[in-house]
């Protein structure tokens, strides 16, 4: 720990007897002009949203989980069997989709339904909690719209987006 210094004496910033005076490190001016400035940018906000917030939490950690947004937005348009939800959603294994699937079930965000008979049928649907994602969504369009803006346009290479597929070697 000595050589971090390389030589170098360190001077104490407590001198005997003396008490600390203000810190050269953090100018007192620039941390008024800071709170100002976030004080201006909070009046400007329409309403302030609070990260620590358990409402906010939830929602963050439904639609951060990967998938989850898909699944939700394809449901809007009403319910849907696994295998066509399976097909909607390209990119997405069976395994994962049934996973967000169940996740999704025990937070009452959708519903399944099975119709008994041969062959049996299952149907997801959004409840009420899943139908309100319809307004985060269009919100999360907005955005995502705005945050576009400044970017050039994607190649005409035909690609959709969603993961790569690794090409095997013959």
């Amino acid at each position: 720990m000595a050589n971090l210094l390389d030589g170098h004496r360190r001077e104490s910033r407590f001198r005997s007897g003396n008490t600390p005076g203000p810190h050269k490190w953090f100018p007192r001016e620039s941390y008024f002009l800071l709170e100002s400035a976030s004080a201006s940018i909070r009046r400007t906000m329409a309403k302030s949203v609070d990260p620590n917030c358990r409402a906010f939490q939830k929602a963050i950690d439904v639609l951060g989980r990967p998938w989850n947004g898909m699944i939700l937005g394809l449901l809007q348009d009403g319910p849907l069997r696994f295998g066509e939800l399976e097909d909607a959603a390209r990119g997405l294994g069976s395994k994962t989709l049934s996973a967000r699937l169940r996740t999704l079930e025990s937070n009452a965000i959708i519903s399944r339904r099975v119709d008994a008979g041969p062959p049996v049928r299952v149907a997801y649907s959004l409840t009420a909690k899943g139908r309100a994602f319809g307004r985060v969504a269009d919100a999360i369009h907005r955005w995502g719209s705005e945050l576009l803006a400044d970017e050039p346009a994607p190649s005409a290479s035909g690609r959709t987006a969603g993961p790569r597929k690794r090409k095997r070697n013959a």
